[in-house]
Parts: structure tokens; sequence; C-alpha cells
């Protein structure tokens, strides 16, 4: 149990961040289809559950990699990859979404 509070002082930020994604996608798969004008198919992927879905996955998996402070096959760098593509998925379609509202 120590080496678990250890790892988690010492990775606290990526744990925060396995969090974040996680709660993300509760709010995905609860809030879904809020954006208000019709964006391309790869950013209206931004609002639909299976967003929701992949990020819950996601942060479960990222939660757990950094807990027990595994490096199989660096697969920490393949979570933060796919968390930050997700962050910026999100961010574009967001950004697009509100972009458009105000032309």
């Amino acid at each position: 149990m120590s080496k678990l509070i250890h790892h988690f002082w010492k990775n606290k930020s990526w744990v925060m961040t396995a969090l974040e994604t996680f709660f993300v996608g509760v709010f995905f798969i609860s809030q879904n289809k809020q954006q208000n004008y019709r964006l391309s198919p790869l950013l209206s992927w931004g609002d639909e559950r299976f967003l929701g879905m992949v990020c819950i996955v996601v942060g479960v998996l990222f939660l757990v990699n950094v807990l027990w402070d595994f490096y199989f096959h660096h697969i920490r760098t393949l979570l933060i990859i796919v968390v930050g593509g997700l962050w910026a998925l999100l961010t574009a379609a967001y950004s697009a979404n509100a972009i458009a509202l105000h032309e």
C-alpha cells in the first residue's frame, strides 16, 4: 500500500490527467449532442457517446498505468499521446462550434 501512495505522489499530475479524462468521458455519456452547429464528421465525433466511452477506458487504463508505475513497451507514452489527441479533438470541435456560432 505504501508503494501505491509513493507512486501517487510521484505521478500526481498524471493521476489528475487520468481522472480528468475519466470524468470528461462520464460527462460526454450523460450530456452528448450539445453542439449547436453541424460540423464535419471528424469534428462532430467530439459530441458522441462513443467518445465518452473511449475517454473512460483511456482514463482508467492511464490511471492504472500511473498508479502501478510500469513501463511495459512504453505504454505510458502511448497513453499520453492518446489522451493528448482526445483533448486536441475536443478543443478543435468545440472551438469550431463556437466560431461557427459567431459567424
